[in-house]
């Protein structure tokens, strides 16, 4: 073979064995490259999560806040031995101030103190009750809005009631207990205050009295309302 063939041969063998050697890597490369991609999104996944969890951590923990309510609609009863239930219309408002605890889950624990009253139709007189309830906040979503319903109970003591008016025992306070049902929005101002807006379905009960003189009789009474509320909740 003359010399100038066999330098033109070497020149294009030694030129190509580059590109069969990276054709070869380029399988292994490619493998590579999918597994780094892909721990990298696993990687970013469990900061994900951590930062989440961090960030419910320091959701939970302390509260406290008020809430203004007033009736869309009210109704009283009254039972007394041997006479029918007498029903009446009533409006209520109230005030309140709690304290309570957030758990991780965005669900809260709430004690109040609640001074509420009740105006009756035909009269310009009003009763006032005064209390401590308990209640179950449960909330939903992670976004800025967060809807929620809440169960809970109290106890009253309603200051010279009106139908104690004229008898034996006017002027004494009736004890009472309540059952409450609620429903709402709560939302976020900012990472330490929220307003809550809601809706709640109330029912106290009244202990029964005995009313002794010219008749003898025992009267016990409920009062239930339909209220919307709103309030302003802060974190600890």
């Amino acid at each position: 073979m003359p010399l100038l063939k066999r330098i033109h041969k070497e020149i294009k063998v030694r030129s190509l064995r580059p590109l069969v050697l990276s054709l070869a890597v380029l399988p292994f490369a490619l493998t590579a490259h999918t597994a780094v991609a892909g721990a990298a999104s696993e990687a970013d996944q469990l900061n994900t999560q951590i930062s989440e969890a961090a960030e419910a951590e320091e959701q939970s923990g302390f509260i406290a806040g008020a809430n203004l309510s007033t009736s869309l609609s009210g109704e009283g009863q009254d039972d007394i031995d041997g006479y029918p239930t007498f029903t009446y219309d009533l409006d209520s408002g109230s005030f309140s101030a709690f304290v309570g605890y957030q758990t991780k889950r965005n669900n809260r624990i709430k004690l109040a103190f609640e001074s509420r009253s009740f105006g009756f139709e035909g009269t310009s007189e009003e009763e006032t009750a005064t209390g401590l309830r308990l209640d179950w906040d449960f909330v939903y979503g992670k976004s800025k809005v967060h809807p929620f319903w809440s169960i809970g109970f109290g106890s009253y003591r309603l200051s010279d009631p009106l139908i104690l008016e004229d008898t034996s025992i006017e002027g004494e306070d009736l004890s009472g207990f309540s059952f409450q049902l609620g429903l709402g929005v709560k939302i976020d101002l900012n990472k330490k205050a929220e307003l809550s807006l809601g809706f709640e379905r109330q029912a106290i009960g009244w202990q029964e009295v005995e009313i002794t003189g010219r008749y003898d009789v025992s009267i016990q009474s409920i009062y239930a309302h339909n209220s919307v509320s709103a309030g302003v909740l802060l974190h600890f």
